[in-house]
């Protein structure tokens, strides 16, 4: 996050995607961490406007977030 806000111009957009929860794990190899709203909101607010937060369904409903943030 601190690298994204280091590079991106003012007013420069990202967007995020996460699996919703509160565990870790690691499949082949990969570790996968999950969040929660109010999470990500704390730990995206500190640098970033945040502009959209949202739940989608990725493989069931409402598992995953996206996050739409701004540097400012």
């Amino acid at each position: 996050i601190n690298r994204q806000y280091n590079i991106l111009n003012e007013g420069g957009l990202a967007l995020h995607s996460f699996f919703k929860g509160q565990s870790e794990e690691i499949v082949e190899g990969l570790k996968f961490v999950y969040y929660d709203k109010d999470e990500l909101m704390e730990i995206f607010g500190r640098r970033f406007k945040i502009i959209d937060i949202e739940y989608y369904t990725e493989m069931e409903y409402e598992d995953s977030i996206y996050i739409i943030v701004k540097k400012t």
